[in-house]
């Protein structure tokens, strides 16, 4: 079993490999927008997220999905994603990454993570406001 830590929406993120940490950089909380309304906007993301696993003695699977909701709550995006680990992983990282971000309006786009057990159930939900001057 895998249990979600924290999940952040970032440009950028490096992890040092002499010591397994992780940099996170430029978060995002919202996106202002100056010009023309656009379907598409142009900027790399990456969405990364930390989880626990309950037996480390034995290999692990983890189904989970990315799923990206407009203000007028359609789904505009949705991958699922497979992490496998090896025996005596503790803890699991992923970096999800997205060039462009389609968006219909301005307002509130939620970033929802869901882990799947017997169904998907979300685990984490990111909030991003999205404003177009």
């Amino acid at each position: 079993m895998f249990n979600h830590i924290w999940s952040v929406i970032c440009q950028n993120s490096s992890i040092d490999r002499q010591n397994n940490s992780i940099s996170l950089f430029n978060c995002i909380e919202s996106i202002n927008v100056k010009g023309e309304k656009t379907n598409i906007l142009p900027i790399n993301f990456n969405i990364v997220s930390c989880w626990t696993i309950d037996h480390p003695e034995k290999k692990n699977n983890l189904v989970f999905r990315i799923e990206i909701v407009d203000p007028e709550e359609k789904i505009i995006f949705k991958k699922d994603q497979e992490i496998n680990t090896e025996v005596g992983w503790q803890r699991v990282r992923n970096v999800a990454e997205f060039s462009g971000l389609k968006i219909n309006n301005p307002g509130r786009y939620l970033f929802k993570i869901s882990q799947k057990e017997a169904d998907f159930k979300v685990v984490a939900t990111l909030p991003v406001d999205i404003d177009i001057k």
